[in-house]
């Protein structure tokens, strides 16, 4: 049993580092070394895929840690990936035994809620709460997830939001950005790894 959850790690790890290494080979506006990113990559990737079960979700889980790590890093959520979320989520559903109809309601609503929350700050407020690549990014989540899992997804997103702006506050020179795209990323292995905690449906 450790043997088989050692070789899953270390697949996770592999398509970690392979998702990393591309696009930091073919962004070269992010200015990272293709090596280190994609070392970084395979690293925390097959760390995580310890207590994640399907090769669906190993996909998911090496794209979020590479956006995680650009959000982090150049505030940018590469559309490579979030775009490619939405259709590798779609294809999935199609070839697995999950409801296509589910995962195109997931992706929509994932999409549409984020979508609507940014119109509605960036009328009243005239600026910029959230960026069109955490609208596309939450859309792919929900194309793996589900419309069920989102709400839980998006409320641990929003917690890990707020406290790593508090952190960022005690920062003298911090941007005014806050990394979403990462939190969603840290959220949506929250709820992989441990499911439902607080709506369970």
């Amino acid at each position: 049993m450790i043997e088989v959850a050692a070789l899953l790690s270390l697949s996770g790890g592999a398509l970690g580092a392979a998702i990393g290494g591309a696009i930091a080979i073919y962004r070269r506006d992010l200015e990272v070394s293709p090596l280190r990113f994609a070392l970084a990559a395979g690293l925390i990737t097959a760390a995580a895929s310890f207590f994640v079960g399907s090769v669906e979700h190993r996909c998911l889980l090496a794209a979020l840690t590479v956006l995680a790590m650009t959000d982090l890093k150049h505030r940018i959520l590469p559309d490579e990936l979030t775009l490619g979320l939405i259709v590798a989520g779609l294809i999935f559903a199609l070839i697995s035994p999950r409801d296509l109809a589910l995962a195109c309601i997931g992706g929509l609503i994932g999409g549409s809620v984020l979508w609507a929350l940014r119109a509605i700050w960036l009328k009243t407020k005239e600026e910029e709460a959230l960026g069109l690549g955490d609208v596309k990014l939450l859309a792919g989540i929900g194309t793996f997830m589900g419309p069920f899992a989102l709400p839980e997804i998006v409320f641990w997103a929003a917690t890990g939001g707020i406290g790593l702006a508090l952190l960022m506050a005690l920062r003298p020179n911090r941007g005014p950005e806050i990394p979403f795209g990462a939190t969603l990323g840290a959220a949506c292995l929250l709820y992989l790894a441990a499911g439902p905690l607080l709506f369970a449906v």
